[in-house]
């Protein structure tokens, strides 16, 4: 398998002597879903802001498909990788089938050329890709937060880049929204795209990542398969509360049950109820 990203002794400081991130070293295969799993202020933002080449004072290098990105236009850059924020509201009542037509600019030489005939069977295409074809003449604004999500995604997918950085993809969604984008994701990495989010939710890291990045204070604490590094002690370190990691149907499905509800053997603690079964 080739590497969509490599990074090579990374370092950042907002303030001199205060580092955000330190040195850092990861490889990240092509087709994967990576979770960024990390406290708040733990410079997860910052470190997609370098790795897509926002951010220049950096030091040390990442490579996209080989390419030091320093080299790269911005184009260049847009046509490797997209980024798709956390939530996002349009200031005119753009339609979908507009708002993912933004996605192919960098695909057009010149730089007020009007999207034509091509670039409109893209969005098309892409549309139908997400599954949201029959939203094209809809309003962005009129969406909801899952389906706006889908349209953002389809965006950067307009964009013709391969890899696609995610800014806590399913946060302020319902649980059947956050299904609904996490299930497109894990889709798009089966498909051959590199997909990184940000994310706090330990579960959704097991459920849907091949690998977890454990980020606390600028430095990487944990790396790998999710059912081989985030364990109780792990999640300890980036948010200082104790939990219980279980399996459910074999490792690959587990859960995180805070230690007070926790008795060794699926119980609540409720007085006077004894094997009272979790969730029951």
């Amino acid at each position: 398998m080739e590497l969509s990203i490599e990074v090579k002794e990374l370092s950042f400081f907002y303030e001199k002597n205060r580092p955000v991130w330190e040195k850092i070293h990861f490889k990240i295969k092509d087709g994967s879903l990576v979770s960024l799993l990390g406290p708040n202020g733990a410079g997860k933002s910052t470190l997609f802001q370098c790795m897509l080449g926002l951010q220049k004072k950096y030091k040390g290098e990442v490579r996209i498909d080989g390419e030091n990105i320093r080299s790269l236009s911005p184009a260049q850059m847009a046509r490797k990788a997209a980024y798709i924020p956390q939530s996002a509201s349009a200031a005119f009542n753009y339609t979908v089938k507009e708002i993912v037509l933004m996605g192919t600019t960098s695909l057009a030489p010149g730089m007020f050329r009007t999207p034509g005939k091509k670039e409109e069977k893209l969005v098309k295409q892409v549309l139908e890709k997400m599954k949201i074809g029959h939203l094209e003449n809809r309003s962005f604004m009129n969406l909801s937060g899952g389906e706006r999500q889908l349209v953002l995604i389809a965006r950067a997918l307009a964009q013709q880049a391969k890899i696609l950085f995610m800014d806590e993809p399913a946060a302020n969604l319902d649980y059947g929204n956050q299904i609904l984008v996490l299930e497109e994701m894990r889709r798009l990495a089966a498909e051959g795209y590199t997909v990184i989010q940000s994310t706090h939710n330990p579960e959704q890291a097991f459920l849907y990542s091949d690998s977890v990045m454990a980020v606390k204070e600028g430095k990487i604490i944990g790396f790998g398969p999710p059912e081989k590094i985030l364990s109780s002690s792990l999640i300890k370190k980036l948010y200082g509360v104790d939990v219980k990691v279980e399996s459910l149907c074999g490792d690959r499905i587990r859960i995180c049950v805070p230690s007070g509800l926790y008795d060794g053997q699926w119980c609540l603690k409720e007085k006077g109820e004894e094997n009272g079964k979790l969730g029951a």
